[in-house]
């Protein structure tokens, strides 16, 4: 009997983070060559948010990942845009018994040369939905997998931050007026650049730190993916209404995988308008003492 079996879907699908699943169905391709296993694809409907990605960069590893040689090296997965996803070309198992790692990427870059110290740019300006996915970095891993009949199933998390801010009427305002005026946020004092080591998924943020203009999705609310790290207390968020700034000011730690809501509320006062932002994740903790 050949000794190679087909990898089922090729890493048929993918289930993203923040993904819910509807319906399935299993779709029969051609055979492989000589007595081969059968591929079969799987799909799977799912709503991603923040955004979707359709291309997927696959590394298929015996042993430790290397930076060029492994058996199947950033090859690209594309989807129908129906929940199929299909190699670039059939992936075979190695033999019938040893076991591979599998590791996955978006966005796609045909173009990568370091696996271990990927640079990568998120877009400063994310004001439209295409600019948003370009700047939101997927990775996943799928360890210790041998030749089996089952649909392998790779997970991909996101591994920057997300920022939602939320523009809110304090006392003095109203929602209408403040939509009916001319608004627009900024996210400041950000690195935009990341070292990546595919690998093991570590994201560290380079480069000069600039301002970011958020996507908006609703009214007064916006959102932004942003390189994990550490801003020291500076003014954090801009909010412009009718020609004039207003600054939040305060030091933010963005954490991959997270998402932090920033709740800016606009409130009148004799001297103008005054920025507060709301609590959005309280620890249920005292962490005072006594002292003598």
């Amino acid at each position: 009997m050949n000794k190679y079996f087909a990898i089922l879907a090729g890493m048929a699908y993918l289930m993203f983070a923040a993904c819910s699943n509807n319906d399935e169905e299993v779709v029969d391709t051609e055979k492989t060559s000589g007595e081969a296993k059968e591929v079969r694809l799987m799909t799977r409907a799912s709503d991603e948010t923040p955004v979707t990605v359709d291309q997927v960069g696959i590394f298929m590893v015996y042993g430790a990942m290397q930076q060029s040689g492994n058996y199947i090296n950033n090859m690209l997965l594309q989807s129908n845009g129906a929940g199929v996803w299909t190699p670039e070309s059939k992936i075979f198992w190695k033999d019938n018994a040893t076991v591979a790692d599998f590791y996955g990427y978006a966005p796609y870059n045909a173009g990568l040369t370091d696996a271990f110290a990927y640079n990568f740019q998120a877009q400063t300006d994310q004001s439209t939905a295409a600019a948003q996915k370009q700047s939101d970095f997927l990775w996943g891993k799928l360890a210790e997998q041998g030749p089996t009949d089952n649909v392998l199933s790779l997970t991909l998390n996101h591994l920057f931050a997300r920022a939602i801010i939320k523009v809110a009427a304090g006392e003095g305002f109203t929602a209408d007026e403040l939509n009916n005026g001319t608004l627009s946020v900024r996210l400041n004092s950000i690195r935009t650049q990341a070292t990546i080591n595919l690998s093991n998924g570590t994201v560290t943020a380079s480069g000069n730190a600039s301002s970011i203009t958020p996507l908006k999705e609703q009214d007064l609310q916006y959102s932004a993916v942003v390189v994990p790290q550490q801003v020291a207390s500076t003014g954090i968020v801009t909010v412009t209404w009718n020609n004039a700034n207003y600054t939040l000011t305060r030091a933010m730690t963005f954490e991959s995988g997270k998402q932090y809501t920033i709740t800016v509320t606009m409130k009148k006062t004799s001297g103008g308008i005054n920025i507060g932002i709301g609590d959005w994740d309280v620890v249920d903790e005292d962490f005072g003492g006594t002292v003598n």
